[in-house]
């Protein structure tokens, strides 16, 4: 790494292996894998140090670099997961079968030629998503019409379109080429995301406008984007609540209760018209457990996995549900907590970085690319110890998911399971030392001095 003396060096480092994962997937090998997102991710992390050392590139260079990267990923079919077809198919029963897709599933309409493109396993599932994200999802699908091609293109169109917005907001408000990097080249963004057909950049750049609207001192625009964000996954409200308790120092109770009531709010409207089924997502995940979570250790140590086990106590499979809400109650504990902790910072910056990271390093079911709803916040602060810890936690977590899908023999596999777990227990660790270590900040005064703290350097 320390070779890599020049600014240059480290974005061709970070831009090519990631290119490379995008147009010669889905079998490259489990060493390109390893090779393609260690060196990504290296890369930035040596572009980040090589820019707080003085050193750097014009954003413009970042920029054409990200939009060749993007590019490619629009164009490449999904290959690591179904989900867009998911998507297509819950944006079809609403736009062309006008029916409620948090109540009717795929499978009733058999006879749509795009059924047999979704995941078989989310064929008798309704939708999971917000009413924001599948009225998204129903006007593309009105407009691709009967084109698989056109639907899928459109689809990844949008997520491409939202990263490079955030990344024009990251670019605004931090004059930072490594900042900028982050959000337009980090493989969670551009692997997961993009090429994978996945709509959390929508989630992820809601979360950063709602960040940089409460730092500029305007609580309602922040409560409507963090609702916006809300609408296409619920889970996107973990901003409302780190923001709200936040204000409540910072700002005092008047300000806090504008941008909470505005947030709940738009949120409260944007379900209303679905009711209850709107929270489909919560009954559908009850019984999962991810492939990362820490929750799968107890799993596998008490014998009732039976794919990875090692052990069998004769204990029954039922014991899953129960581990489901265990580490719920535990996970949303812990971002209560993080909301107090940091509700005298500055900025909800480093709030919203570490309550995001409790969700998909403690949440019973977290997936890689529920990365990007924090990753475009931690470009505000990528020097911060959390959001060091956040970009190569993530890669790390893109990384297992991308193992998955190579040829390896059974017993490697199993390997990389138990290892996954014992690396998943580490960061929890490392991300519980850091939270801790992270300390109360000085407020300001008043809201114009958290104004300008806010000024990008190079127009103050």
């Amino acid at each position: 790494m320390r070779r890599i003396t020049t600014p240059y060096g480290a974005l061709a480092l970070t831009a090519v292996p990631t290119l490379g994962l995008v147009l010669f997937d889905p079998r490259p090998g489990a060493i390109a894998v390893i090779g393609g997102i260690g060196l990504s991710t290296l890369g930035l992390i040596r572009f980040r140090d090589l820019e707080r050392a003085g050193r750097t590139v014009p954003t413009l260079a970042v920029w054409i670099a990200g939009l060749v990267v993007i590019g490619a990923a629009v164009i490449v079919a999904p290959r690591s997961s179904g989900d867009v077809w998911s998507y297509v198919m819950y944006g079809r029963i609403a736009s062309i079968h006008h029916a409620n897709p948090w109540v009717v599933v795929p499978a009733h309409f058999h006879h749509d030629r795009f059924l047999r493109l979704v995941s078989r396993g989310w064929r008798h599932t309704t939708s999971i998503y917000g009413p924001g994200f599948v009225a998204i999802a129903a006007v593309l699908t009105k407009i691709a019409g009967s084109s698989a091609f056109a639907a899928r293109t459109l689809m990844k169109s949008v997520f491409a379109l939202a990263t490079v917005a955030a990344g024009l907001l990251v670019t605004r408000r931090t004059r930072s080429a490594a900042a900028t990097a982050i959000v337009l080249l980090h493989p969670a963004i551009v692997v997961s995301g993009i090429a994978g057909g996945h709509n959390d950049i929508l989630v992820g750049l809601a979360v950063l406008g709602a960040v940089m609207l409460a730092i500029d001192d305007r609580p309602v625009a922040a409560g409507v984007v963090a609702a916006l964000g809300a609408s296409v996954k619920f889970t996107g409200g973990i901003a409302i609540l780190v923001i709200a308790v936040w204000a409540i120092t910072v700002h005092g109770p008047k300000w806090a209760l504008r941008f909470a009531t505005t947030a709940g709010g738009g949120l409260a409207l944007a379900y209303l018209p679905i009711g209850m089924s709107g929270l489909s997502a919560v009954r559908q995940n009850d019984d999962f457990l991810s492939r990362a979570s820490p929750w799968q250790i107890p799993r596998l140590l008490l014998g009732t996995d039976p794919t990875h086990r090692i052990i069998d106590l004769g204990l029954s499979r039922t014991l899953v549900p129960t581990l489901v809400t265990i580490g719920t109650l535990v996970t949303g504990a812990l971002i209560v907590w993080v909301a107090i902790r940091f509700r005298n910072h500055l900025t909800p910056t480093a709030g919203i970085i570490a309550a995001m990271l409790v969700f998909v390093v403690f949440a019973p079911y977290a997936l890689p690319w529920y990365e990007i709803w924090v990753i475009p916040v931690v470009a505000l602060a990528p020097c911060t110890s959390l959001g060091r810890l956040a970009i190569v936690q993530a890669a790390t977590i893109v990384l297992v998911y991308e193992l998955k899908f190579q040829h390896v023999p059974p017993a490697i596999t199993t390997l990389v399971w138990w290892a996954t777990l014992a690396v998943a227990a580490t960061w929890g660790v490392m991300l519980i030392r850091r939270i801790r270590a992270a300390g109360p900040l000085v407020t300001p005064n008043s809201a114009s001095q958290l104004s300008a703290f806010a000024t990008p350097p190079a127009a103050r």
